[in-house]
C-alpha cells in the first residue's frame, strides 16, 4: 500500500512540476555545484496531498495559505487548518513582464499567446518603493525594508556577507534610522527574487527604481547573496544575478559576491 502512496505522489509531483526546460549553464564554473539558472521559486510551491485511508482516491483538497504540517514520506496530514484559515494569505507579485516574445525572440502581439506579458497575473502595488529619507527603502508589496545603497558592501564570501549584514547600523552605508547591530540581515532567496522586475535587464528592477545598483556596463555580472542554502549540495548558497535577475547558485568559501542587506519593518 505504501508502494502505491509513493508512486501516485511521485507522479502527482511530476504533473505540479511540468517538464523540465533546459537552461544556459551556470557562469560561475565548477566550485558552484548544478546549475540552476532560470529558476524562479514562487511558480512551485503547490503540496499534493494523498489521503493515508484511500491511497487511490481522487479527492482533491484545496488549503488557503495558512501553514499546515505535512509529512511528505507518505502524505498524510499531520496538522489541521486554523480557525483563522485564509485571512493571512500572501499574494504573488506581477512579474513586471507586458511584452510577448516566439521562440526565436521576436516580439510578438501577446493576444492568445498565454504568455505572461498577456495574462499578467499577481499583483501591483503603485508606488512599490518608498525612499525614507535616511538610506532605507520600504517595499510597498512585502514590508521589507532594504538599504537603499546596493553598493557599500565590498564582495565576499558567503559567510563574511552574513556578517557584515549583521553587524550593519546607523552611521555606516549612508544609513541615519537609528538602526543598530542585529537589526539588518541577509535577504533569503524569496525575498531576494521579490525585488525583480521581469520585464527590466540591467539592472532587472522597477524601472522607477531609487536603489544604488552598481553600473552595468558591458557582461559583467553583479551576482547577490542569499542566506539561503541548496540543500542539495549545502556548500552552494542560492544568488541572484541582478543583470537579468535569474537565480542560481554559488560556492559558499570560493566565491566573493555582493551583499544587499534587509530588515523588517520596525
Amino acid at each position: 500500500m505504501r508502494n502505491i502512496r509513493l508512486v501516485l505522489l511521485l507522479l502527482c509531483s511530476a504533473v505540479i512540476a511540468g517538464p523540465a526546460t533546459a537552461q544556459p549553464a551556470s557562469p560561475l564554473g565548477a566550485g558552484s555545484g548544478p546549475d540552476h539558472a532560470g529558476v524562479v521559486p514562487s511558480e512551485l510551491v503547490t503540496l499534493c496531498h494523498i489521503p493515508p485511508g484511500s491511497p487511490t482516491s481522487t479527492t482533491t483538497i484545496h488549503v488557503r495559505a495558512t501553514g499546515v504540517w505535512s509529512h511528505l514520506a507518505h502524505g498524510d496530514l499531520e496538522g489541521a487548518c486554523a480557525d483563522d484559515c485564509g485571512k493571512d494569505q500572501a499574494p504573488v507579485q506581477k512579474t513586471g513582464q507586458t511584452a510577448c516574445w516566439d521562440v526565436n525572440g521576436e516580439l510578438v502581439p501577446c493576444s492568445g499567446t498565454g504568455q505572461d506579458g498577456e495574462n499578467q497575473a499577481g499583483v501591483a502595488i503603485t508606488p512599490r518603493f518608498m525612499e525614507n529619507l535616511d538610506g532605507t527603502v520600504t517595499d510597498g508589496l512585502t514590508g521589507l525594508v532594504w538599504l537603499q545603497d546596493a553598493t557599500c558592501f565590498a564582495e565576499s564570501n558567503w559567510l563574511a556577507a552574513l556578517a557584515g549584514a549583521a553587524a550593519l547600523a546607523d552611521g555606516a552605508c549612508g544609513l541615519s534610522d537609528g538602526s543598530i547591530p542585529g537589526d539588518w540581515r541577509l535577504p533569503n532567496a524569496r525575498e531576494a527574487m521579490s525585488m525583480i522586475d521581469f520585464g527590466q535587464w540591467n539592472p532587472a528592477l522597477a524601472a522607477d527604481h531609487p536603489f544604488v545598483v552598481p553600473v552595468f556596463s558591458g557582461l559583467t555580472p553583479f551576482y547577490y547573496w542569499s542566506s539561503t542554502s541548496l540543500v542539495q549540495f549545502p556548500y552552494n548558497a542560492f544568488i541572484v544575478r541582478l543583470n537579468d535577475g535569474i537565480l542560481t547558485t554559488g560556492a559558499k568559501s570560493s566565491n566573493t559576491l555582493l551583499v544587499w542587506p534587509v530588515r523588517s519593518t520596525p
